[in-house]
């Protein structure tokens, strides 16, 4: 690859993760939970408090994942992981099950960020 299309690379990258950081889908998440899923506030933030600590949790052991098997792969099983979780989120109605939901995108986030920040 040529310095150009290197550098060109690099900033593609930089402008994806600033976009996916921007976290558009929180307007969409808090009308969701309240009247689609029919949950209160405070079990809304227990299902993400749940999320957040399985994040810190794996998030080192994810990125040893992406040296081992490999960056590609990697993100291809963290991008699985996040499809499973959404399908939970848009088939499923019960409280209970959404907590495997959010284990399971916690896991395909720490998939892709392990991958994504040794890259950049």
């Amino acid at each position: 690859m040529t310095r150009q299309t290197t550098t060109r690379t690099i900033y593609a990258a930089y402008a994806g993760s600033f976009l996916k950081n921007l976290q558009f889908f929180g307007a969409v998440a808090v009308p969701f939970f309240i009247d689609w899923l029919r949950i209160d506030y405070t079990r809304m933030f227990l299902l993400q408090a749940w999320f957040l600590l399985w994040i810190f949790a794996l998030e080192i052991p994810t990125g040893v994942i992406a040296d081992r098997l490999g960056r590609k792969i990697s993100v291809g099983l963290g991008c699985l992981l996040l499809a499973a979780d959404l399908l939970v989120f848009g088939l499923v109605r019960r409280y209970e099950v959404f907590f495997l939901g959010e284990f399971l995108g916690a896991v395909g986030m720490t998939l892709i960020s392990g991958a994504e920040q040794a890259l950049l």
